[in-house]
């Protein structure tokens, strides 16, 4: 599950972010499509489009940008200077 629970370094550090085994195909390609480093542009705790599911919005290298279910993936902080 992520854990994002401020927004203190939104926009700012990059993330890896993995689907889980029982993600949505939709999460799967997502990430395959323009991950897995993404950058983390706003969280939520429901987001109507995604059933109110909790949820990050992300966006990548390539310019695109959308909702992640917070219990279909795993992320980890890529340290600066990585």
């Amino acid at each position: 599950m992520c854990g994002i629970p401020t927004t203190r370094g939104i926009g700012k550090m990059p993330l890896t972010i993995t689907a889980l085994p029982s993600a949505s195909q939709r999460t799967k390609n997502r990430i395959r499509e323009h991950g897995p480093v993404f950058k983390v542009r706003q969280w939520s705790m429901s987001v109507h489009a995604m059933d109110n599911r909790a949820c990050v919005l992300v966006e990548s290298s390539d310019d695109w940008s959308g909702w992640l279910p917070l219990d279909e993936i795993e992320e980890k902080l890529i340290p600066p200077g990585e």
